[in-house]
């Protein structure tokens, strides 16, 4: 929306009123408490500081959790991300030694072996530097965290589904920094590591059953424009007999977007 009152600023006017203020005074009064209220909620109170102990360099330092249970759930958009509030536990589930530069998902911290220790730190620890974040990380500041722990999970050589499920929550951070290009890039990343993982990979995976991550590959192909591959994984799913009617129903909803939205394709 323009500026309705753009020239004044050569009257010495250089804080002005929104445009909806002009006929909606109501709903700028809101918006603008809406904005003040995010800006006093205090993020102590939704972190903790627990010390832990690095495995690769041996020194204890202390890392920052989010209280889930403090936050509201909201919903789960298609790809399976579950979007909370006042703040996103993904942006969180990264810990960082600040010492030697080694970084993973909580889930995988403590699972390293003796030679990939040595991998790190023949190949982090010399390299890294030094950074503090603050306490409320901004997608920005979670993204570049996911991409250490991206790199160190190379290293490490660790399996498909891990190095899957580091690039699928960056392109969810891309998304919130409206990256379009770099997000699309990511997807592609986690759809080739959780088609990896699906052939060779035991389940339970990150939570989810084989026919989730069916779905999930199936949701990927689509948003990355492979609607075939996207059709075959989702009737793997429509079909099947031990997957929820939930999922089912998620699995028709993308079938019958991508048929919506694709009417002169073949599918």
């Amino acid at each position: 929306m323009f500026n309705i009152f753009a020239g004044l600023d050569k009257l010495g006017f250089t804080q002005t009123p929104e445009p909806d203020a002009v006929f909606n005074p109501n709903k700028a009064e809101k918006s603008k408490k809406k904005d003040a209220e995010a800006e006093e909620l205090d993020i102590a109170q939704y972190v903790l500081l627990k010390k832990r102990l690095c495995p690769v360099c041996n020194k204890i330092f202390s890392d920052v959790m989010l209280r889930k249970v403090k936050c509201r759930f909201l919903h789960i958009d298609s790809d399976l991300r579950a979007r909370y509030h006042p703040f996103d536990p993904i942006y969180y589930d990264v810990i960082l030694c600040h010492f030697c530069g080694y970084t993973a998902m909580h889930s995988h911290f403590d699972q390293i072996s003796e030679k990939q220790i040595d991998l790190i730190f023949d190949a982090v620890n010399p390299q890294y530097q030094y950074k503090e974040y603050p306490l409320m990380l901004s997608a920005a500041d979670a993204a570049e965290r996911y991409l250490l722990a991206l790199l160190c999970a190379t290293i490490k050589r660790v399996r498909p589904s891990e190095k899957a499920m580091l690039c699928l929550r960056l392109a969810w951070l891309l998304r919130d920094q409206k990256e379009a290009e770099r997000e699309l890039e990511f997807l592609l990343f986690a759809l080739q590591g959780f088609e990896l993982a699906y052939e060779n990979e035991n389940f339970p995976m990150y939570g989810m059953e084989s026919e989730t991550l069916c779905y999930l590959i199936g949701e990927l192909c689509r948003r990355v424009g492979r609607h075939d591959d996207s059709m075959r994984h989702l009737s793997r799913v429509i079909t099947s007999r031990s997957a929820s009617n939930r999922l089912k129903e998620r699995a028709r909803d993308i079938r019958d977007l991508i048929k919506k939205q694709n009417p002169e394709e073949e599918l």
